[in-house]
């Protein structure tokens, strides 16, 4: 099961300093929900409910902006939070 009891947790931070919103702000928080990220797009797909293309745009917007790295790893990419942005936001 990739989220414990199919839930998500949005921190405050995410939307009010990272100004996070839309598909940025779910896969932000899936990622971050899990530490270490390596599901395949499909699922984000099922969690944002969006298209391939649009998951793909959505990662590159937040490596871009240097809110998470990624590692290629085969088979799947693994996406990271970069933990040294946020450490000020987490309460």
């Amino acid at each position: 099961m990739f989220m414990e009891n199919n839930q998500l947790v949005i921190k405050e931070w995410m939307v009010n300093d990272l100004k996070l919103k839309g598909n940025n702000l779910l896969v932000y928080a899936l990622i971050y929900n899990k530490d270490t990220f390596n599901e395949s797009l499909e699922t984000l797909q099922k969690w944002t409910n969006s298209t391939r293309q649009g998951i793909i745009g959505t990662l590159k917007v937040l490596i871009r902006n240097g809110l998470i790295i990624k590692e290629r790893k085969f088979p799947n990419n693994i996406y990271k939070i970069n933990k040294y942005l946020i450490e000020s936001f987490e309460v």
